[in-house]
């Protein structure tokens, strides 16, 4: 599907599933989310971006993630997107318009 779209210059932003490959890209972002929540007690919110290719994918693809930190611990998730713009933005705003 996102090759497809890639091909017929459709924006796409799409949701994928937590894998042990992607937690450990972005574990040290966990880390230091869970630190600034035992420091604060808040709820913490980091966004950041990294290219990935799962092993079914062709090349490389720009991957959003939001960590979210809590009393209830680390909840990362994660994005596919070949669309412009900041990483919060897009995650906040344009992939909840498309549910």
């Amino acid at each position: 599907m996102l090759a497809w779209c890639e091909r017929h210059e459709v924006g796409y932003i799409v949701g994928i599933a937590q894998n042990k490959r992607l937690n450990e890209i972005t574990a040290q972002w966990q880390q230091a989310t869970e630190k600034q929540h035992a420091q604060s007690g808040e709820k913490v919110r980091w966004f950041n971006e990294f290219h990935y290719a799962a092993k079914s994918w062709q090349r490389a693809r720009r991957i959003i993630v939001k960590i979210e930190h809590t009393e209830k611990g680390s909840n990362p998730r994660y994005v596919v997107t070949h669309l412009t713009g900041e990483p919060q933005f897009l995650y906040d705003k344009l992939l909840f318009i498309t549910r």
